[in-house]
Parts: C-alpha cells; sequence; structure tokens
C-alpha cells in the first residue's frame, strides 16, 4: 500500500530535520502551498521552530507582489514568521550573462544560503516533487549529461536544502489540495513555453506519456540504477583543490578514465553545475592535453585554464585589471584595486643586504630599492602588452616571460601589481625589483615595498 502524502512528508522531516529550525520556501502555487499545509499538519513540528521564505523575482510586476502578499497573509493568519525577499532577476541574469531560468535559480539559493549563514533556519525546505525530478532528469539527458545527470534531484543536498516530497508525485500533491480546499495563485509564466523547462513540461512529457503512461515510473528507476554505478565510483578527493570560488582538478585526474566524473564533481562543489552540457565537459578535459595556458570560455562567466599541473575552473579574472586606475608612485600607504601597499624610506646604515638563501625573508615579499632612481613619472599599474623588465642580476627581457619562468598562473598575471615608468617595469610587488634600481654602494636612501595585510 502506498504511502499518503503527509506521510511521505513526515518521514523525510524525521529522517533528515526533526528539532531542528526550519524555513519553507513558499511562491504561493500549489505546490509550496501544499508543503507549507504539510508543515502545518506535521505532528514532528512546531510553528515556532518555521518561518517562510518568498522570492519576488522582478519578473512578473504587480502579479508578483500580489502573490507574495497572498503568502504573507496567510502566515499572519497562522502566526509564522514571514520573510521576504525582492530581486531584479533579468538585471541579474543580464549582468551574469544567463538565461532568466538560471538566473532566478541562482537568486534563490543564494537566499537560502543567506537565511541558513544567517542563523534564521538550520534547513531550507523546497516543494519539488517526483515529476519535477523527472523533468530535470530529462533536461540532463538531452543536455548530454552522464550518470551524474540521470541521478537528478537529491531529497538532501548541501546539507541544507530538503526536498521532502520528492517522493511525491503531482497527482497526489494535487488530491491533497483540492481535497483539504487549499488557496493557492496561479504563476502564468508556468505556461510561458519559451521556457526550457515549461516546453518540457508542457510539449514533450505529454506526448510521451500518451506513449508510455508509467513513463515518471520508469525515469525515476533508471535514475535509481544510475545513483547506484555512481557509488561504486571512487574518486579521489586529492585530485581536486577547492580555493574559494576557484577549483583546481589535477592532470592525472583528467587524464583517468574517471575524467568526467572529477569535472561533474567539482563544478558541484562550486556550486555551477546547473546550465553545464556534455561538450563542456569534455571542453575542460581536453585542456588537459593542450599546452600550459590555453584556456577556454564557459557558460556562467567562467573560464577554464590550463596551469603546469592542473587545469582551474574560475570566474574572468581580467576585471581587475580593466577597473583599475593607474597610481603615481609615493612614499607611504596608498591602495590599488583594493590592495593596501606600504613604501617607505630606511638610511643606508640601516638597511642589511638580504640573504636569498633566507627563504622566510623572500616569503614576506618585502622588496629593497635604491628610492632616487625611481624616476618622478613612475606609476602602480598592472601589466600591458610590450611591457620590458630587466630582473635582479639579470638582462633585459619580456615582463610576460619573467612571470612565464616564475610559474605565476596566467588568472593571475593581470593582478600582479607593477612600478612602471613607461614599458620599462621597475618593481613587481612581492616578487622583483629590476637592475635599473638595485641598491649599490651609492645608494643614500633605501626604499622598501610590500603589501599590506
Amino acid at each position: 500500500m502506498s504511502k499518503s502524502i503527509q506521510q511521505i512528508f513526515n518521514d523525510a522531516i524525521e529522517k533528515h530535520c526533526f528539532g531542528k529550525k526550519l524555513a519553507l520556501a513558499v511562491s504561493g502555487g500549489m505546490d509550496s502551498m501544499c508543503l507549507l499545509h504539510l508543515a502545518l499538519e506535521c505532528d514532528l513540528l512546531a510553528k515556532k521552530n518555521l518561518c517562510v521564505l518568498s522570492v519576488d523575482h522582478g519578473i512578473r510586476g504587480a502579479d508578483s507582489k500580489n502573490d507574495l502578499k497572498f503568502v504573507e497573509d496567510f502566515c499572519k493568519s497562522q502566526g509564522i514568521k514571514f520573510v521576504p525577499r525582492s530581486v531584479n532577476v533579468p538585471l541579474f541574469a543580464k549582468k551574469n550573462k544567463q538565461s532568466i531560468e538560471l538566473a532566478a535559480r541562482e537568486c534563490r539559493q543564494n537566499f537560502y544560503k543567506y537565511v541558513v549563514e544567517s542563523g534564521l533556519a538550520d534547513v531550507v525546505l523546497l516543494g519539488h516533487h517526483a515529476d519535477d525530478n523527472v523533468e530535470s532528469i530529462c533536461l540532463n539527458m538531452f543536455r548530454g549529461a552522464g550518470l551524474k545527470g540521470l541521478v537528478g534531484m537529491q531529497e538532501l543536498s548541501h546539507g541544507s536544502l530538503l526536498r521532502p516530497l520528492l517522493k511525491a508525485k503531482k497527482a497526489q500533491i494535487e488530491a491533497f489540495v483540492v481535497g483539504n480546499n487549499i488557496d493557492y495563485v496561479i504563476d502564468n509564466t508556468n505556461s510561458d513555453d519559451n521556457y526550457t523547462r515549461n516546453a518540457l513540461r508542457l510539449n514533450v512529457l505529454p506526448a510521451i506519456q500518451k506513449l508510455y503512461p508509467n513513463y515518471v515510473d520508469a525515469v525515476l528507476s533508471l535514475s535509481g540504477q544510475a545513483k547506484d554505478l555512481l557509488n561504486n565510483i571512487k574518486l579521489d578527493s586529492t585530485q581536486i583543490e577547492i580555493d574559494g570560488g576557484i577549483a583546481k582538478i589535477s592532470l592525472e585526474a583528467l587524464k583517468s578514465k574517471e575524467a568526467s566524473y572529477y569535472v561533474i564533481d567539482a563544478l558541484e562543489k562550486l556550486g555551477l553545475r546547473q546550465n553545464f552540457y556534455r561538450k563542456n565537459i569534455e571542453m575542460i578535459i581536453e585542456l588537459a592535453f593542450l599546452q600550459s595556458g590555453a584556456g577556454r570560455n564557459l557558460p556562467n562567466g567562467l573560464v577554464v585554464v590550463k596551469e603546469y599541473s592542473h587545469v582551474v575552473i574560475m570566474q574572468n579574472a581580467n576585471a581587475h585589471k580593466d577597473a583599475t586606475d593607474d597610481l603615481p608612485f609615493k612614499l607611504g600607504e596608498s591602495c590599488f584595486g583594493g590592495i593596501r601597499l606600504c613604501v617607505d624610506k630606511i638610511k643606508t646604515k640601516q638597511f642589511k643586504k638580504p640573504d636569498r638563501s633566507d627563504v622566510v625573508e623572500w616569503l614576506n615579499k618585502i622588496l629593497y630599492f635604491d628610492l632616487d632612481k625611481v624616476p618622478k613619472t613612475a606609476i602602480f599599474r598592472c601589466r600591458q602588452d610590450g611591457d620590458i623588465f630587466a630582473p635582479f642580476g639579470s638582462g633585459n627581457k619580456k615582463l610576460k616571460d619573467f612571470l612565464i619562468d616564475k610559474k605565476i598562473p596566467l588568472r593571475l598575471r593581470d593582478t600582479k601589481i607593477c612600478l612602471a615608468d613607461g614599458k620599462n617595469i621597475l618593481l613587481i610587488v612581492g616578487h622583483e625589483i629590476s637592475n635599473s634600481i638595485r641598491v649599490d654602494s651609492s645608494t643614500v636612501n633605501v626604499g622598501t615595498i610590500k603589501q599590506g595585510d
């Protein structure tokens, strides 16, 4: 005998978040209002531990604001804390070069993350159901996803997003809403088949259902088999490094038979799996076999670059170079592109020539130079094409070649701060000075420069 939708909900709560503070994502539509009513009917939950989240995406004008008001009024009638959020999804989509669908999802995800990190809730409940999961699996499959895409949604993801209705079908939700006379609002954009998911739901899946009435069960069964297979694939966690919003995948992993799984794992750890196609994954793997410095553009404003022993996935790093104005050289503290620079002067008799064998000294990134040899026209700036540099103890070379010799990753080269006079680079903050400003026996004033903490 199949479980009731209330029992499906209760089982998920008991398994994943009993006794925790919960936030329910409620748009006012049928699915989310069903979710809210199930929470109110659940003996395992107390109203004092609940709050409701609702997002106005800035897409439907007055209709969206009215939906927000509908949810707010219901929460007031039930004595439940209501937490709204208004976002301009079209502007966010344009700024990040994303589709409206993807931008709306990312804005919601950012809101949920904030709610959990701020301590307002421990877990956010979402109203996704089995039919939604089938849609996601089909979209992943048509985009060329592998086994990972066939797995689809998870009941609990990121440790704080719970889908307690994922094992319930849409028909069960409809029956519960009708049977309990639950009011809800209708989002007219759900009938707009210009959106990919809507087109699949409205035009493709109904045709499939006519041929295969039990297609939902069949797809979910396949999904379960894919999950079982993936559980038998063991990845070496040391092959992927995550540092902030950057993922580094070793060449060893990308040249293995599990290469695609390493890429997908890295994307998921960055929270970027959505909207990636098989061709994007193959593009990342391909870089492992190209020369260092080779790169490609990815969806969502990302780039991927081969850096020596790794392939790196990251946001485009050129914004620093384009957004930072030149800064005249002067003593004291100054700010360049959000980075604090400290330029000081010491007397020659206080200067002790650093021993380059002293690793600690050079890791401190303090540079010493002849202050009087710095031209008055010198400025701090990022590197430019045609820059020339004569490193301490060496002859002239292209700045690009020096950075390559020092194995500075391509993504970081445009963020290095240079002191320049025309095309002549006098020093690279934190790395090296030029012969032209080196301290010698005639030096009177010694300058020091370091990047502030």
